[in-house]
């Protein structure tokens, strides 16, 4: 294998006992073994125990061509439920992460003062975070961007909520929240670790073949997710009130996608301009991306203020779909009260296990409606729930599914798990059946001129992985009554029986 066509061959250990950082080499046989993404993760919690580690890690394909390969992954144990988690970083961190020279990170220990780890140009260092506490996400962004100097700087960071130490907390990516609905917000800051900061300089080489496959591909999943754009589209999947919507539009301002991606699925929402404004607003702060659905579907019940409630949430680094969940419980549905009750839910620390409010292990569950597939996936919960549970029907022509919901949740699982490891985005992978295990495989074999690469080998890392994580840790509290469908026991039962017991 040519490692600079995937990987930059370099694997750091960060003490923040000893602020000490450590290299290693990846070396190509772990690589071949795991692939990347959480399933290296994985191994690496196993290899490096000591100081209750946390794992940040780069996909196979993550910042080469491939469509929709700009993830890096966050393999923890859960605060909030108790069980090892694989949480995607999806935005532009996974591309600047693997391209400042870093492929794979273990943090170990704590620090007593608040640290941040600076990845850039092949060094890393861990600093002062400084005064961080009664800073929101967008303020210390834009501090740190400010102190080094450059604006193309990103950063997933703990908000105030963590700092707090509120299991509601999140990782926000930079300043714009995130997908954490396992409170891994919570376990950074435990560990005195308030941002990791990455700025990608560095390049991969590209085998021969590689682009033009991967340009085909993205051209083939392009056409069959023609004229779907912005979050709405995964919204109108389960918004139950058709009236949210208009609201949603109200504040809609542009769309855009990812790193190498064909589906702008992120909408940014204007607070403080007119959505409708076209030239650059002079507004330092005019609005917040929504990059949440799971998040945004949580406050719609908040009508046209859900944009403000929703931004308080990210700046604070607080989980928006449980405080929109105990919001709407709670009979709480003007903007000021909200406001003063999300700053109360963080400093009585309040967690879903054994509350109230329905939760799977105490995260907050989708709006699914009795569907049994999907009650499943969360159930599992070791992928982040901000990804939705199930296959998105956005393509032209539509994915082919299983009509068993056991089968069904399999295949939103293992393709879930394949992106986790290869680094290509989870809600991509289940918007379009045209990216298929047959055809990554074979820009894996392109990249890596490994033998024994196929579909096959793929399915079988992606059920390993699920398997694996599954058998690790035993989740806190249940899962509520009221989430499980007619028939879910058995199927519970079947589903792990395929994973943890086959």
């Amino acid at each position: 294998m040519a490692m600079e066509r995937t990987y930059n061959n370099r694997l750091l250990l960060a003490d923040l006992t000893t602020g000490k950082c450590e290299e290693r080499e990846l070396g190509e046989e772990l690589a071949r073994a795991e692939l990347g993404g959480a399933a290296l993760n994985l191994e690496l919690l196993r290899r490096f125990p000591e100081g209750e580690p946390l794992v940040i890690g780069t996909g196979l394909l993550t910042s080469t061509f491939c469509p929709g390969s700009g993830v890096a992954v966050v393999t923890a144990k859960s605060p909030r439920s108790g069980m090892v988690v694989h949480h995607p970083i999806i935005g532009l961190i996974g591309l600047e992460l693997k391209l400042s020279g870093f492929d794979f990170i273990v943090v170990r220990g704590r620090s007593e003062k608040p640290v941040r780890l600076w990845l850039h140009d092949e060094l890393a260092e861990i600093a002062p975070a400084g005064e961080v506490k009664e800073q929101g996400t967008n303020q210390v962004t834009g501090r740190i961007r400010d102190e080094y100097g450059d604006m193309n700087i990103h950063a997933f960071q703990v908000g105030p909520a963590g700092m707090a130490g509120s299991p509601l907390a999140m990782i926000s990516e930079s300043c714009f929240g995130g997908y954490d609905r396992a409170g891994l917000g919570l376990a950074l800051a435990e560990k005195g670790l308030y941002a990791v900061v990455v700025r990608g300089l560095g390049s991969l080489e590209v085998a021969d073949g590689f682009f033009p496959e991967s340009a085909k591909l993205m051209q083939e999943a392009a056409q069959s997710l023609k004229g779907k754009i912005g979050i709405r589209e995964i919204m109108r999947l389960w918004a139950k009130e058709e009236t949210f919507l208009p609201a949603l539009e109200k504040v809609t301002h542009r769309h855009s996608a990812c790193y190498s991606c064909p589906f702008p699925c992120r909408t940014f929402g204007f607070l403080r301009e007119d959505p409708a404004r076209k030239l650059e607003t002079d507004a330092p702060n005019p609005g917040d991306a929504m990059i949440d659905p799971q998040g945004v579907l949580a406050l719609s019940f908040l009508g046209n203020d859900f944009l403000h409630v929703y931004e308080h949430c990210t700046q604070l680094g607080a989980d928006p779909a449980a405080v929109g969940m105990i919001l709407k419980a709670e009979g709480i549905a003007d903007k000021n009260a909200a406001d003063q009750r999300i700053e109360s839910l963080i400093n009585e620390k309040k967690d879903l296990v054994n509350s109230k409010q329905n939760n799977f292990h105490g995260v907050t569950p989708w709006p699914d409606g009795g569907d049994l597939s999907a009650a499943l996936v969360q159930a599992a919960g070791i992928f982040s729930n901000g990804i939705p549970p199930a296959v998105l029907p956005l393509s032209n022509p539509p994915a082919s599914l299983p009509a068993d919901p056991v089968e069904k949740a399999a295949l939103v699982l293992e393709r879930m798990a394949l992106g986790l490891t290869l680094g290509i985005c989870p809600i991509f992978l289940l918007s379009t059946p045209v990216v298929t295990p047959a055809r990554l495989a074979g820009l894996v074999k392109l990249a890596t001129e490994w033998d024994g690469i196929g579909e096959e080998e793929l399915k079988a890392k992606a059920k390993s992985l699920i398997g694996k994580t599954l058998k690790l840790a035993a989740p806190k509290g249940s899962i509520s009554d009221g989430l499980k469908p007619a028939g879910f026991d058995a199927a519970w039962a079947g589903l792990k029986k395929r994973y943890v017991e086959g």
